[in-house]
């Protein structure tokens, strides 16, 4: 049980760690206009795959939620008021030296970088409503899955041998890994297919009945 915490642990650093660089990534380095372009590419493929429709219906939530969480509520505005100087006009400063330290560049890239991170939340959140479609698809699997699975461990139980501790620690760690990837998903700087998505959530319902099935115990 201890080695198999310290191996969760240290999978758990290492997304992490994954999370974070992503994340200082787009703070630092990726062009809002980028995230914006990938943003577009995104909508296509998941019209592709959902219809003009649905995806529709998708984008105006998300659009919905970021408004109501970010606009109206002032997140997003406090952000800039906070970490940018306001305008030598507004403050009505009439020395030279502070007029021009509050031109400086380093504010331009300030800015452009709280333009990165909120086109990112922006794109974060719609892409939040594609991952919840393809949960929801995949619950119908989830659920036999991890019914079966329990079903299967029970016909091992009274076989002569115990269940497989190699494909309970192989699932155990994709399992894991499955659960903690959709915040590595809603930030990633790149257009993601809904294919993906797709993929994410039938290895979540195989790793989850690979685990169920081949729980360890004694026969």
């Amino acid at each position: 049980m201890g080695s198999w915490d310290v191996a969760m642990n240290k999978t758990l650093i290492f997304w992490v760690v994954v999370l974070g660089l992503e994340f200082l990534f787009i703070i630092t380095l990726i062009n809002p206009s980028y995230v914006k372009g990938e943003f577009r590419q995104e909508i296509k493929s998941v019209v592709h795959w959902f219809g003009k429709t649905k995806t529709e219906d998708m984008y105006r939530q998300s659009q919905k939620n970021y408004k109501s969480l970010f606009v109206e509520s002032g997140v997003k505005q406090a952000s800039y008021d906070w970490l940018l100087p306001k305008s030598n006009q507004e403050l009505g400063i009439r020395n030279e030296g502070i007029k021009e330290l509050g031109n400086a560049k380093i504010w331009k890239f300030i800015k452009n970088r709280l333009d990165a991170f909120w086109n990112m939340v922006k794109s974060s959140l719609f892409r939040f409503e594609v991952l919840l479609i393809c949960f929801m698809h995949s619950i119908p699997l989830l659920v036999p899955a991890a019914i079966d699975g329990l079903m299967q461990r029970e016909v091992t139980k009274r076989g002569s041998e115990n269940a497989s501790i190699n494909f309970y620690t192989q699932s155990k760690n994709v399992l894991f890994t499955a659960l903690i990837l959709p915040p590595i998903l809603l930030i990633w700087p790149m257009a993601i297919s809904p294919i993906y998505v797709g993929w994410w959530a039938l290895i979540l319902v195989v790793s989850i009945w690979l685990t169920a099935a081949n729980t360890q115990h004694r026969v």
